[in-house]
């Protein structure tokens, strides 16, 4: 089905099993899609298309709001998530805030560069270094270190 303000595709197994994807357009510039598993869950997102944010809701209560931003590279056209938020229908939260940093070691060739991903969990923050060269790339993964800055008096 198609119409102006969205579309919905099922798609069918050879087993007969149907999934729906709706998506529809509305006011404001913000997309909503529904998502209708053959068992007949469903969750729902809808996203700000001109403001980088996202809220889901699953048919069991939980919610999540994300933001994305700019990679330091290639801008909106390599857009990551800088924050996750998570509500669970239990009470509990979780929260993730993302910066990535990069330097370019050709300045010519912006895929050759050395980038840190920093994930913040709110409990113990991890760092990822990436390291992008005409050799294949190297994955670094350590825990970000604590910083303390003793105020003396």
């Amino acid at each position: 089905m198609s119409d102006p303000s969205g579309f919905t595709v099922t798609r069918t197994t050879k087993l007969g099993r149907a999934t729906i994807h709706a998506v529809a357009d509305l006011a404001n510039n913000v997309e909503q899609r529904t998502l209708t598993g053959p068992d007949g869950v469903t969750h729902e997102s809808t996203e700000a298309t001109d403001a980088g944010t996202t809220h889901v809701t699953s048919s069991e209560g939980t919610t999540s709001d994300s933001v994305i931003g700019p990679d330091p590279r290639f801008g909106m056209q390599a857009a990551l998530p800088t924050s996750i938020e998570v509500h669970f229908p239990s009470g509990l939260t979780t929260e993730v805030t993302r910066t990535r940093n990069a330097v370019l070691t050709n300045p010519d060739e912006p895929a050759q560069s050395r980038h840190l991903d920093r994930d913040d969990h709110g409990i113990r923050p991890h760092q990822h270094v990436y390291l992008h060269s005409a050799q294949p790339d190297e994955r670094v993964h350590e825990p970000a270190r604590a910083e303390h800055h003793d105020r003396g008096g």
